[in-house]
């Protein structure tokens, strides 16, 4: 049978949702039609034996209605009415596993029934709730309005010609949180654009800007944050606006939720790599340091685990510092923190590179040997490691049959995107072109390296240029 809207959707649940859908199909409050829960039973055996593929809509309605003459029509309608089913279950999950959505649902519900009991307790409860932001200050901020815009309705409705604060309240939250989300979709439009060489029109103007800093919602300590955030990455080459940015996080960080400040240091850390990139070696320093502080704060660490790309970007900082003690230290404690899947290949291909650092070749081959092609990101990585190992130590045979290997892999690899696999197999033809060539000669090819615009590693190929200039010339009387 071919993969439908609902079987796909099917196949992204979990066990406990499987459970939780077959109760909720089986309701008559949601399902007016009983053939529905057959249908749910039919596919999920199918999906659970991987037979989905080799059954055919004929099939599936034999079983449905044993009675009756094939009819694709009425089959579409059961598919398409148990995806809304689905869809509505899921739906339903996503409010009810937010329940401050849900409290201030029932809020207006009361006020509305004139159901003041009820409402003065939801109020209390909800009231408490949203005193200090524990999650993201956007969802904060408009749920503080959503309040406040409720408490003035029920004022209105109590017909009380009295000063209520309510309607200010429910301006200022609106306000807060409307400056807030702009700024943090400007910030993401500039860090993004640095990668995908694409412009973003922000609409954020000088003026803009000015009346925020001087009105009283420009005062909340998250929003002075983004402001430097914003000013930092759309003037990049000021580099006072990151030293304003550490100053104030220094000064407001325990007034921000850790869900802000994951965000606000990947701002900065982000920022870091592009000045590193520029050639800025002090940004190394504070790149890593602010790793190292959103980790031991754990702003860096998510649901109790830290992502694989983290963990391998703090061990180059390191690297990078000729800090190799460090590394090591930091590649034992926090291994344990990464998602399960991905520890043995982050800890042998970051031993690897580790060992390659202090020049211990042959431990950083016993390590690469051990990196699972399972893990994409990190075998094309020690793939390029392992070609400068060989190249380094003069293995010229056993780079040549790496290489060819490496390229191959590469061209009949259909998981990767065209830009990744090119970038790899550029560097791959590079290389090979280097060792055909005589040292002599190879400067000629330092043109091809820094016009190559899908290119690895760049830096390491041009420093092999660069070693072969230097003892030329140190070699001319």
């Amino acid at each position: 049978m071919e993969k439908t809207k609902v079987v796909s959707l099917l196949q992204s649940l979990n066990d406990s949702e499987w459970r939780e859908l077959e109760d909720f199909v089986a309701s008559p409050f949601y399902n007016k039609h009983p053939e529905l829960l057959t249908l749910f039973s039919i596919l999920r055996t199918w999906l659970a034996n991987d037979q989905i593929a080799l059954k055919s809509r004929e099939d599936l309605f034999k079983i449905l209605w044993p009675d009756q003459v094939y009819n694709a029509k009425a089959l579409t309608y059961a598919l398409s009415n148990l995806n809304k089913l689905a869809s509505l279950f899921l739906s339903l999950q996503k409010i009810t596993h937010t329940p401050l959505a849900l409290e201030l649902a029932a809020l207006e519900v009361y006020s509305e029934r004139n159901l003041e009991k009820h409402y003065a307790a939801a109020k209390r409860s909800i009231s408490d709730q949203l005193t200090v932001p524990t999650g993201s200050s956007f969802d904060f901020f408009r749920n503080k309005a959503r309040f406040a815009e409720t408490l003035d309705q029920h004022h209105l409705r109590q017909k009380n010609r009295v000063f209520d604060v309510a309607i200010q309240s429910a301006a200022h939250d609106l306000d807060t949180y409307y400056y807030l989300r702009r700024l943090n979709l400007a910030c993401s439009m500039l860090d993004r654009q640095q990668i995908l060489k694409s412009v973003y029109e922000t609409n954020i103007t000088e003026p803009w800007i000015i009346h925020l800093k001087t009105s009283s919602v420009g005062q909340a300590p998250i929003i002075r944050l983004y402001l430097d955030i914003y000013q930092m990455l759309s003037e990049e080459s000021e580099e006072a606006h990151f030293i304003h940015l550490k100053n104030n996080l220094e000064i407001y960080s325990d007034q921000i939720s850790h869900h802000d400040l994951t965000e606000i240091y990947q701002f900065a850390i982000n920022y870091c790599a592009r000045k590193i990139r520029k050639g800025r070696e002090p940004y190394v320093k504070e790149a890593l340091n602010l790793y190292l502080k959103g980790i031991e704060s754990r702003f860096l660490i998510v649901d109790g685990q830290l992502s694989p790309w983290t963990y391998a970007n703090v061990i180059k900082l390191y690297l990078r510092q000729k800090e190799y003690d460090a590394a090591q230290q930091f590649i034992e404690k926090f291994l344990p923190f990464l998602p399960e899947a991905f520890q043995q290949n982050a800890y042998h291909y970051n031993l690897a590179e580790l060992f390659y650092y202090t020049k211990e070749q042959e431990k950083a081959q016993s390590h690469l040997v051990k990196v699972a092609y399972t893990d994409l990101n990190y075998y094309l990585g020690a793939r390029v490691l392992l070609a400068k190992i060989y190249f380094e130590t003069g293995e010229e045979d056993a780079l040549a049959s790496l290489l060819a290997a490496f390229m191959m892999f590469l061209q009949r690899n259909k998981a990767l995107s065209h830009d990744l696999k090119q970038t790899y197999l550029n560097f791959c033809k590079i290389l090979a072109r280097i060792i055909r060539t005589a040292p002599a000669r190879r400067a000629a090819i330092r043109q091809t390296i820094s016009n190559t615009q899908l290119l690895t590693d760049r830096d390491w190929l041009l420093s092999i240029i660069k070693l072969v200039e230097d003892t030329r010339a140190a070699s001319q009387p």
